[in-house]
Parts: C-alpha cells; sequence; structure tokens
C-alpha cells in the first residue's frame, strides 16, 4: 500500500467513529423489528428477546427504538388490552414506563384487521400507506436488529 493510500486509510477510520472516553464503551443506537408470529414457541421466544433486548440496551444507555411488523404486530394487540394475561404484557409496558420509542406498522395492522382496536388504546401506527421506513433509522445510523 502506498504512503498516500495508507494516510487517506488512517484519517477516513478517524473520522468513522469517535473512541469513547476512558473506561466507557461507546454507546450504539439500534432498532429492533419485531416480525415473529404467536404461533409456537419460537415466536413467543423470539418476541420476548426482543423486548428483553429493548430494555436491556436502553437500561445500558444505548439509543433504542422498537417496531412491531408483520404478524408481529398481533403481539401488540394482545399485549396492550386492559385485562391482557400476555406474558408480553409486562415487557411492552417497560417500553412506555421507559420512554422507549415505539410503533406499530400501520398496514400490517390493517391486514390483520387489528387497527381500530390499537388506535381506540391511542397506540403509535406508523407508515401509513406502507411500511414504516426502515431508511429513516438507517439514515440517523440506528443498526436494525431483527426478531
Amino acid at each position: 500500500m502506498s504512503r498516500a493510500a495508507a494516510l487517506a486509510l488512517a484519517a477516513a477510520m478517524a473520522t468513522v467513529a469517535p473512541s469513547p472516553a476512558a473506561g466507557q464503551a461507546a454507546k450504539g443506537k439500534y432498532l429492533i423489528v419485531l416480525q415473529a408470529g404467536r404461533s409456537g414457541a419460537e415466536g413467543f421466544s423470539r418476541a420476548t428477546t426482543a423486548l428483553r433486548t429493548a430494555r436491556e440496551l436502553h437500561d445500558q444507555g444505548h439509543a433504542v427504538a422498537v417496531v412491531f411488523d408483520g404478524v408481529g404486530t398481533l403481539w401488540v394487540e394482545e399485549g396492550t388490552r386492559t385485562q391482557s394475561r400476555s406474558k408480553l404484557k409486562p415487557l411492552i409496558d417497560a417500553l412506555t414506563q421507559r420512554k422507549i420509542p415505539w410503533s406499530v406498522c400501520e398496514i400490517c395492522s390493517v391486514e390483520y384487521m387489528i387497527r381500530d382496536r390499537l388506535k381506540q388504546r391511542k397506540i403509535p401506527l406508523e407508515g401509513g400507506q406502507g411500511h414504516p421506513s426502515l431508511v429513516k433509522w438507517l439514515e440517523q445510523s440506528y443498526q436494525p436488529l431483527i426478531f
């Protein structure tokens, strides 16, 4: 590698991300997309892991947001009912309690016929005539984690 190329590479690497302060890890930005369905143990496991990961990232000082997409929207319908006995209810409630931004894909809520119930509960819907924009989050340097 030529000296000029090495200098250019070193300069580029220096501008990618600032070094964390001594003894501190750099904090990241994460978008958790929950698409796992409710059928079977695998779907439940993926859903709980997604929401626990969001809580853990937030509690460790990372920026985090959650989008319920596809069949994953059904978890919100189930977990936000007043009398819900869903094991996900406390995890969904924790998003609001911790002020973690979260939303539900509006077009998917229409597809699964739950939009009106979610609107009545004042659940944040995103996407309008399309799915929520992944590009919006990528442009803000969020790393997507899809469950």
